[in-house]
């Protein structure tokens, strides 16, 4: 399968690939940023090796939270999830079985590229641990009981209820 499709409609991309695309793409705003924040330190070999690792566990966080954020925004689901109850948060089993997940971006893509490169400015265990106050997490068991899963009405009520 193609990375990228053509077609409007089905406009699908490995969310891997999406993540360093996007950090790629804005490296230089991320200098900029970081700059005007702390003055002149260069971001560009950490920067590189950061994108370069992007990490499974920080991918099912991405997931985790752009799923609940895109149905908060939009009312529906971005894909069918299936995440479950792990020790450092919520994981998407189909990401963890197949280490491959795409999604459609051909809704709404603004949005979910702006959303990614937000969560992107977050280290892996700073989305670990805020996933860790989330509701459907503790529900299922809050990582005590190992790969228990988590439900998607419960992950949509929580997300549609922060303001």
């Amino acid at each position: 399968m193609d990375n990228k499709t053509t077609d409007k409609k089905n406009k699908e991309i490995e969310i891997k690939k999406l993540i360093k695309e996007i950090a790629l793409d804005n490296k230089e705003n991320w200098n900029k940023k970081f700059k005007e924040n702390i003055g002149n330190w260069n971001l560009n070999e950490e920067f590189t090796k950061d994108i370069d690792d992007v990490t499974d566990l920080k991918v099912h966080k991405i997931l985790y939270f752009l799923y609940g954020f895109y149905y908060k925004e939009f009312k529906k689901e971005l894909f069918i999830p299936n995440f479950h109850s792990y020790k450092h948060g919520p994981v998407e089993i189909s990401y963890k079985r197949n280490n491959i997940f795409y999604i459609n971006i051909s809704e709404n893509e603004e949005f979910i590229r702006k959303f990614i490169f937000r969560l992107m400015t977050f280290n892996v265990w700073e989305l670990v641990e805020r996933s860790h106050f989330t509701t459907p997490w503790k529900e299922a068991g809050a990582g005590k009981i190992y790969d228990s899963p988590m439900k998607n009405k419960s992950i949509q009520k929580y997300f549609k209820g922060l303001s």
